[in-house]
C-alpha cells in the first residue's frame, strides 16, 4: 500500500540511513542491488507511518531512517566517503540537481566534502544511447560536477556506463577532467581495449561493477509511492575506514517529485 502523503506534499527525499545495521535486510541475503534499495525504501517508509509524523500543508516531505548513516564517533579524517549517483532516463533539468543532491548528503553526514562521486544516468534497454547522445546528457551534470570539484566539495569524480568514444570526448572537453570511468561487466563481457589503453594514458581509475544500468525503474516507483511520483535521484554513499578497509556505513537517499 502506497504511502498516505498530504495532498500539498510536492517534494519527497527519504535516507534510508545505515542499511548494513537494519536487521530486516541482513535475512533477505541474494538481494541485487534494485532489490535491495526497494526493501530499504519499504523499511524507512514503514518507520516513518507508524510515527504519525507527517505534517499536512508542507510540500517538502524529508523521511529519515532508523539507523545513523555515519557513526560520529569515527573522525573524519580516518573515513573515505564515496557516491554514486543514479539519474533516471528523464532526469530533470535542473542547474542545480548535483549541487541540491550534495547538500542533502553532506548534512546527512555532517562533513564538508566527499571523496569520490560517479555519475551514472539510466538508459531504456530497448533503446542504445551511444555517441553524441549521451555525451549531450551527460555533459551538462559533468559541468555541474565541475563547479563542485573546484569548490572542494568534491575531491574526484567520475561516469559509468558509458562508451569509449564518448568518454574520450568528455575528458577532452572537459575542464577539470573525470578521473574514474566504471563499466558493466554484465552488459559489456570484456573491457574494450581502446578504453583500457586510453584510462592507462591519461591517469583514469578503470572500475567495473554489476550495478543496475536503471536502478529504480518508474515501475517500482510506482509500486512503492502510488502514482503521480517521478524519481529526480538517487544517492547511494559508502563509508569506508581507511586504515582497515572496513565499510563502516552504507545507505541510500532517494529524492522524488510529485507531477
Amino acid at each position: 500500500m502506497a504511502p498516505n502523503f498530504s495532498k500539498e506534499a510536492k517534494h519527497l527525499i527519504i535516507h534510508t540511513g545505515n542499511i548494513l545495521n537494519l536487521n530486516e535486510l541482513k535475512r533477505k541475503v541474494g538481494q541485487n542491488l534494485s532489490e535491495e534499495i526497494v526493501e530499504s525504501i519499504k523499511i524507512t517508509l514503514n518507520g516513518w507511518s507508524s510515527s504519525n509524523n507527517n505534517v499536512a500543508g508542507d510540500s517538502n516531505v524529508v523521511i529519515g531512517g532508523q539507523e545513523r548513516l555515519l557513526n560520529a564517533e569515527e573522525e573524519r579524517k580516518d573515513l573515505k566517503i564515496s557516491l554514486k549517483m543514479f539519474l533516471p532516463v528523464c532526469a530533470p533539468s535542473d542547474d542545480l540537481l548535483i549541487s541540491k543532491a550534495l547538500d542533502t548528503i553532506t548534512k546527512e553526514l555532517d562533513t564538508p566534502h566527499v571523496e569520490t562521486l560517479v555519475l551514472s544516468q539510466a538508459r531504456r534497454q530497448d533503446e542504445g544511447v551511444e555517441g553524441e547522445q549521451q555525451l549531450t546528457q551527460l555533459e551538462p551534470f559533468w559541468r555541474q560536477i565541475e563547479s563542485e570539484i573546484e569548490s572542494g566539495r568534491i575531491l574526484s569524480a567520475g561516469v559509468s556506463d558509458i562508451d569509449t568514444e564518448s568518454f574520450v570526448a568528455l575528458h577532452t572537453n572537459a575542464k577539470v577532467k573525470p578521473g574514474i570511468v566504471q563499466i558493466n561487466l554484465a552488459t559489456c563481457c570484456v573491457v574494450p581495449p581502446a578504453l583500457q589503453s586510453f584510462a592507462k594514458e591519461n591517469n583514469v581509475q578503470l572500475l567495473t561493477h554489476n550495478d543496475p544500468i536503471d536502478l529504480l525503474p518508474e515501475e517500482a516507483v510506482t509500486e512503492i509511492f502510488g502514482d503521480g511520483w517521478s524519481l529526480g535521484w538517487v544517492l547511494r554513499s559508502q563509508v569506508h575506514v581507511k586504515c582497515r578497509g572496513v565499510l563502516a556505513s552504507k545507505g541510500f537517499i532517494v529524492y522524488l517529485k510529485k507531477y
